[in-house]
């Protein structure tokens, strides 16, 4: 019975420090560190900024583009642990893609489809898919 009882514990320990268990939102307790992207050209970038009081956002958004597809990265990225966060990326011709944040901190990467004719992204959100517009953006890094 012992032996078991080890097993036991040792598989619920692994289990809680992979996030599965003790997170209620779904999004991983520990920090990201995907690799740079390689291949593809490093465009635009900018750092947030802070847009919904009592929230937290900080570090750089960075765009990397090929002929075929288009990566976001999160770099040395922190957010406000909350429930249903995304990363929007919002295009120079006004439409937005969204995808679920993966983490709340760390190096993430993002494959978005690629850009249409003269279409490039302006800026990438922070935002809530639980909070109404327009007030549900936490924060917002404008490229340059």
């Amino acid at each position: 019975m012992k032996p078991f009882f080890v097993i036991f514990l040792t598989l619920i320990s692994l289990v809680s420090g992979c996030g599965v268990l003790g997170s209620s939102s779904g999004a991983p307790s520990t920090a990201f560190n995907d690799p740079v992207p390689t291949g593809m050209t490093l465009g635009k970038q900018g750092n947030f900024t802070v847009l919904l009081k009592g929230k937290s956002v900080s570090g750089t958004a960075q765009v990397y583009t090929s002929t075929s597809s288009l990566i976001i990265r999160l770099q040395n990225f922190t957010s406000t642990a909350d429930a249903a966060l995304q990363v929007v990326a919002e295009f120079s011709d006004a439409t937005n893609s969204a995808m679920t944040l993966r983490g709340y901190s760390g190096n993430q990467n993002y494959s978005f489809p690629a850009l249409v004719g003269n279409q490039t992204v302006s800026s990438v959100a922070i935002s809530s898919s639980t909070i109404a517009p327009p007030n549900n953006v936490y924060g917002r890094a404008v490229l340059q």
